[in-house]
C-alpha cells in the first residue's frame, strides 16, 4: 500500500502528461480544479491569464522570462497549488500567459515538482505518474479551507 503522502495517475496520452491540478487564492477563498501539465523542461509554473482572472490572484511582481519565442515581461501571481488535487499543497509564484496548450491552464513546473519526487512508468500503453510529497508541501484538508463570499 502506498503512503497517502503520495499521489498516483494513470496517463493514458503518453505525449502529454495531465493530470488535475487545484489552484486556491487564500485571500478570497476563491479555487478552481483544472487540468495540469507536468512540464521538466520548466523552471517554473505558469498559470492561464483566464484562470488568473477567474480566481484574482494576487500580483507579486513583474520579471522578465527566456522562452522559445525569446525574452517577454510577465507578471509573477501567486496561488496555493494542490497537484493532483490531492490535499497537500505548497505556495507557488506562477507566471501569467494566454499561450498554454490546448485544454491546460497550469503548467506544473519543476519549482513545484522539485519539492517532491516524481516517477513515470510504463503500464502497457499507459504511463503512471507517481509524486510523492516533499516536507515542503502542507496537508490542507478541504474543509480546513474557508470560504468567502465575493
Amino acid at each position: 500500500m502506498m503512503p497517502e503522502t503520495t499521489y498516483i495517475a494513470k496517463i493514458d496520452n503518453c505525449r502529454r502528461i495531465v493530470t488535475p491540478v487545484r489552484l486556491l487564492n487564500v485571500a478570497n477563498g476563491r479555487e478552481e480544479v483544472v487540468n495540469g501539465l507536468w512540464d521538466t523542461g520548466s523552471e517554473v509554473s505558469v498559470v492561464s491569464r483566464g484562470l488568473s482572472a477567474r480566481l484574482d490572484l494576487p500580483y507579486n511582481r513583474s520579471m522578465s522570462v527566456s522562452g522559445f519565442g525569446g525574452r517577454s515581461e510577465v507578471r509573477a501571481v501567486m496561488a496555493l497549488t494542490f497537484p493532483g488535487d490531492f490535499e497537500y499543497a505548497v505556495v507557488v509564484q506562477a507566471i501569467e500567459t494566454d499561450a498554454i496548450s490546448d485544454g491546460v491552464e497550469f503548467i506544473i513546473g519543476m519549482d513545484i515538482i522539485e519539492k517532491g519526487e516524481l516517477s513515470l512508468a510504463r503500464n502497457g500503453k499507459s504511463l503512471v505518474l507517481t509524486f510523492k510529497f516533499g516536507e515542503l508541501f502542507t496537508h490542507i484538508k478541504s474543509e480546513w479551507i474557508t470560504k468567502f463570499d465575493s
